[in-house]
C-alpha cells in the first residue's frame, strides 16, 4: 500500500508545473495561501495510568485515560490524492521512525489543537536526505504549495518566504534570501545544503522555504545557530527530493539483532 502512495505522489510532483497561482496572487495573497498549508507536526498517544484526586473525603485514587501531545516540528500540504486526504511533507529529523504510528499534524498550536492522524509513507535523516513525506484526511479545504523538482540549489540572493511554528508559539512569517554557495560540512554531516537569512527558532524545522518569485518550495528548514547572528540552514528539494522518492535505499529501518549468532553460511550471503 505505501508503495501504491509514494507512486501516486511521485505522479503528482512529476506534473507540469502550474503557475495559475502565481498569476492570480499578489505577494500577500499568496503568503495567506502558504500559512493555510503550513502544519503543526506533533507526537501523541493516548496515556492511561492511576491518578489521585484530593475529595472532601480525602485522596481518592481513580484509573483515567488522556491523550498526551508534544509540538515537535512544522510541516507543508504538498499534494492531493482525494477530496479528503492530502500529502504532507516536513523534516525526516522531525520522526522518530521508532514511533511511527504516533504522529499527527494540525493548522494551530492551541492548547487542545484538531489533529489528524498521519500515515508515514516515507521518511530518512542523513547527510542525503532529510525528509519525511506523509498522508491525512481531512474534510476541511486546504491548498497545496508545489515541491520544486528542478535542478539543485538555487543562486545566491533568490528571495524567500517562510511560515513556520517556531517555538510553538503561533505562525510566524518570515522574509530573507538565499546567502550561501551549496555547504558540504562533514563535522555536521551534512551534504550539499545551503543557507538563507530568514532567523528561525526551535520548532521551525521542516517548515517550507518557498521562493517568492514562483511560490515553489525549494527547500526544507533543517538547522539554526542558536545565540549566533547567523541564518538558518536549508536542506534543498529539486532533484534531491527526487532521488528520495526514488531511492529505494533511503527509509529503511534497522531490523532486530537475531538471538543466535549467525552461521558461516549466513555470513556469506550477506556479502
Amino acid at each position: 500500500m505505501k508503495a501504491l502512495i509514494r507512486s501516486a505522489i511521485l505522479a503528482i510532483a512529476l506534473m507540469a508545473a502550474p503557475h495559475f497561482i502565481k498569476a492570480q496572487e499578489g505577494p500577500q495573497d499568496f503568503q495567506q495561501t502558504l500559512s493555510k498549508a503550513t502544519l503543526s507536526v506533533y507526537r501523541g498517544k493516548q496515556v492511561c495510568e492511576w491518578k489521585i484526586a484530593d475529595t472532601f473525603f480525602g485522596p481518592v485514587k481513580y484509573w483515567g485515560c488522556s491523550f498526551k501531545r508534544a509540538f515537535t516540528c512544522t510541516g507543508t500540504v504538498v499534494g492531493r490524492l482525494s477530496a479528503t486526504e492530502y500529502v504532507g511533507l516536513s523534516a525526516g529529523h522531525c520522526i522518530d521512525w521508532k514511533d511511527e504510528k504516533n504522529y499527527y499534524v494540525g493548522s494551530t498550536v492551541e492548547a487542545e489543537p484538531v489533529l489528524h492522524s498521519v500515515q508515514i509513507v516515507k521518511s530518512e535523516n542523513d547527510d542525503r536526505y532529510d525528509y519525511v513525506v506523509f498522508v491525512f484526511r481531512s474534510i476541511r479545504e486546504l491548498p497545496v504549495i508545489k515541491v520544486n523538482i528542478q535542478g539543485g540549489i538555487p543562486a545566491i540572493g533568490t528571495k524567500v518566504m517562510n511560515v513556520n511554528f517556531a517555538e510553538g508559539i503561533g505562525k510566524q512569517f518570515t522574509h530573507g534570501e538565499i546567502n550561501s554557495e551549496p555547504l558540504d560540512d562533514a563535522r555536521l554531516e551534512m551534504k550539499q545544503r545551503f543557507m538563507i537569512t530568514n532567523g528561525m527558532g526551535p520548532g521551525a524545522s521542516g517548515s517550507a522555504i518557498v521562493s517568492e518569485e514562483t511560490h515553489e518550495i525549494i527547500g526544507l528548514c533543517e538547522f539554526g545557530f542558536p545565540g549566533a547572528q547567523m541564518g538558518t540552514g536549508v536542506i534543498p528539494t529539486g532533484k534531491r527530493y527526487i532521488d528520495f522518492m526514488e531511492d529505494d535505499s533511503a527509509g529503511l529501518k534497522p531490523l532486530p539483532a537475531p538471538t543466535q549468532p549467525p552461521t558461516p553460511a549466513q555470513e556469506e550471503n550477506w556479502l
